[in-house]
């Protein structure tokens, strides 16, 4: 094995081992916390995890958003993605604004943005809300929402 190999070989058991450990400790984690540690989440893949073999709370990453577990289930069955199997995944949202990720619309209680959870709007400029159960986009609901500078 050339040291290109290895290399690669040392940084993927590296990868391997931070995912494992975030796992363990992602269901005591807020969306906060699990957005910053995004790199060490594993890609949203049925095939590859049987998510019925997981505990509520771990987290998947999927179209550029975080996502964590609400009820395992049978993967081999369902196979569609986070954002369009709600009662088992919920969207975490992060308060951090340099983080922050597009907006989602929330279903039912899935997805809901809490006070001085942050969101980036259609237009692209960054906003956090300014109450809990918020469910409306900035654009929406201005009323609802701080508009952010960068660096806020």
């Amino acid at each position: 094995m050339g040291s290109k190999e290895y290399v690669i070989e040392k940084m993927k058991a590296i990868g391997l081992r931070a995912a494992t450990e975030l796992q363990k400790e992602a269901p005591g984690m807020d969306g906060t916390q699990l957005v910053d540690r995004e790199h060490d989440i594993p890609g949203f893949d049925p095939d590859k995890h049987q998510y019925l073999d997981w505990e509520a709370g771990q987290a998947v990453s999927d179209a550029g958003q975080v996502w964590q577990l609400v009820q395992p289930y049978d993967s081999t069955i369902y196979k569609d993605p986070p954002a369009q199997m709600r009662a088992q995944w919920g969207l975490c949202h992060t308060k951090n604004p340099d983080r922050a990720k597009p907006y989602v619309p929330p279903e039912g209680t899935s997805g809901l943005y809490m006070e001085g959870e942050c969101c980036i709007a259609a237009d692209g400029r960054v906003y956090r809300s300014k109450a809990d159960n918020n469910a409306w986009p900035p654009e929406d609901a201005p009323e609802g929402w701080e508009e952010l500078q960068q660096g806020n």
